[in-house]
């Protein structure tokens, strides 16, 4: 079971630092949202690049096509290809706080031409599957032949149970559901903006993880602004 956790990505080199450090030994990876909330930082990709060749640790990055163009697109690939960045997820991104957006490509278009050129075969390419979704939707989701999909709108594991979910793991791609950890610092932000019930407090994780073993590849775990309660859920997590 891959343990991932979400990290913001930040412009500080020492802010990225003092955060890697101690989450290492705690995860297996980490995944860098870009630009979340349409709020731009340091590419998502740059940063993964910092934490892969200075700390070590595995990183997942986040293309953003809602800002892109198919230029954009493809050199947003050979930067990934030329830093080493081996694991991306492409995905729309919410709307532009600055300018329109592009929108020039879909999450389909994009996966199936990373697949297909082979210049970017050293690429994994990930999607974004939403169990919110009817199982049509999601079966349609499912088949788009990404390497791995984030699944979010978790509330019990037994989603993962879900045909389209099984087929597509038996079809060689893997799964990595979203568990968002609500704590006492993050709990007015996270219940003014979501769903309640999406919501794990941090005791649960451990439960949840053990729940998940066999239905999903590993889990990405979210603590939105309260970095202290993620490196307390993934302590709990590690000893479970």
């Amino acid at each position: 079971m891959r343990v991932i956790a979400e990290v913001v990505p930040t412009r500080s080199g020492e802010k990225l630092s003092a955060v890697i450090g101690r989450l290492r030994g705690l995860v297996d990876a980490v995944d860098i949202p870009e630009a979340p909330l349409a709020r731009p930082g340091a590419h998502s990709i740059a940063v993964a690049h910092m934490v892969e060749y200075h700390f070590g640790v595995d990183a997942i990055a986040h293309i953003r096509l809602i800002d892109v163009s198919w230029t954009g697109f493809e050199s947003l690939l050979g930067a990934a290809i030329l830093l080493g960045v081996d694991e991306i997820v492409v995905l729309q991104g919410d709307p532009p706080l600055r300018g329109e957006p592009v929108g020039q490509i879909t999450t389909e278009e994009a996966v199936k031409f990373v697949k297909e050129d082979p210049r970017y075969s050293r690429l994994r390419v990930g999607a974004v599957a939403s169990l919110a979704r009817v199982d049509s939707e999601l079966e349609e989701r499912m088949s788009i032949g990404a390497d791995f999909y984030l699944a979010t709108r978790l509330s019990v594991p037994s989603q993962l149970s879900r045909v389209p979910i099984q087929e597509a793991r038996r079809r060689g791609a893997r799964v990595y559901p979203y568990i968002v950890v609500v704590t006492e610092k993050n709990r007015d932000l996270l219940f003014r903006h979501l769903n309640p019930q999406l919501f794990a407090p941090v005791e649960r994780v451990p439960g949840m993880v053990e729940e998940l073993e066999g239905l999903a590849d590993g889990v990405l775990i979210s603590v939105p602004l309260d970095f202290e309660g993620l490196l307390e859920t993934l302590r709990l997590v590690s000893k479970r």
